[in-house]
């Protein structure tokens, strides 16, 4: 299990994100850190989120968010991890953030890629996680 000490390690994060980066996307999206926040959502109660820009000096950088309040097993942070790289290469592609983060055209770039790769990646629909008054109980 990962949980939040081993979250605040991100060698074992990064090392992941650039296996898949290459094995997937040829290494073409930019750089990657890794965090672990109580909630990386807006407002809600997400396992994980990503926030990437433009380098001033040219290409692209993300942070992922991931919830510090789930133990996390391998298969699940990968299969969360490849679901945050697929908004990246959606934004390294188009150049530009979506309207809706999981609209009709991250659902077609998800399938394509389960398709294409044998992956089982979706989009997570608000699972619960226990708020931090909610934990004390």
């Amino acid at each position: 299990m990962w949980n939040t000490t081993t979250l605040k390690k991100t060698f074992k994060l990064t090392k992941l994100y650039r296996e898949l980066n290459e094995k997937y996307f040829s290494n073409r999206l930019g750089d990657c850190k890794f965090e672990a926040v109580l909630n990386p959502g807006d407002n809600n109660s997400a396992a994980a989120a990503i926030v990437y820009h433009r380098k001033w000096t040219g290409g692209n950088t993300a942070t992922v968010f991931f919830n510090s309040r789930i133990d996390w097993d391998e298969e699940t942070i990968r299969r969360v991890l490849i679901h945050e790289i697929i908004h990246y290469y959606i934004f390294v592609a188009t150049g530009k953030k979506p309207f809706f983060s999981h609209g009709l055209f991250y659902i077609w770039v998800m399938l394509w890629f389960n398709l294409l790769h044998h992956e089982h990646i979706r989009v997570y629909w608000r699972k619960k996680i226990p708020t931090e008054s909610e934990e004390r109980l």
